[in-house]
C-alpha cells in the first residue's frame, strides 16, 4: 500500500496505491538468463473537483528481461516492457510498450 501527496498545490496529486508484485528469475543454463516481473494493482487519486486532471485506474505491468549466450563472445539481450492502465474515467485509458533487443560481441 502506497499514499502519496506531492508537493503543492496541483490538484489530483493525493492518490492511494496497493498492488502485487511478483517475479521469478531463471539462469539454470549457463547459456540463458531470464527474469519476469508481472505487476498488478490500482491506483485512486483524491479527486476534490468534477474536472480533475487525473482519474483512478487499475495497471497491469509486466516486465521481460533475457540474455541468450550464443557462443562465449555472442549474446542476444532483450527488453520487453508493457503497462496498460485502465482508467476510472474510459477516455484516459494510455498504454505504453518498450522493446529493445540487441546483438553483444565481446572481445576475448
Amino acid at each position: 500500500y502506497n499514499r502519496s501527496k506531492a508537493a503543492g498545490t496541483s490538484i489530483g496529486e493525493t492518490y492511494d496505491q496497493m498492488g502485487i508484485e511478483l517475479g521469478v528469475d531463471y539462469s539454470g543454463t549457463g547459456r540463458l538468463w531470464a527474469s519476469l516481473t508481472i505487476e498488478l494493482g490500482f491506483r485512486n487519486y483524491e479527486e476534490t473537483h468534477e474536472e480533475s486532471f487525473y482519474s483512478g485506474y487499475t495497471y497491469f505491468h509486466p516486465t521481460l528481461l533475457l540474455t541468450y549466450r550464443l557462443t562465449d563472445e555472442i549474446s542476444l539481450d532483450l527488453f520487453a516492457d508493457h503497462d496498460p492502465e485502465w482508467h476510472k474515467h474510459k477516455e484516459d485509458d494510455f498504454t505504453t510498450s518498450l522493446l529493445s533487443c540487441s546483438l553483444s560481441y565481446r572481445l576475448p
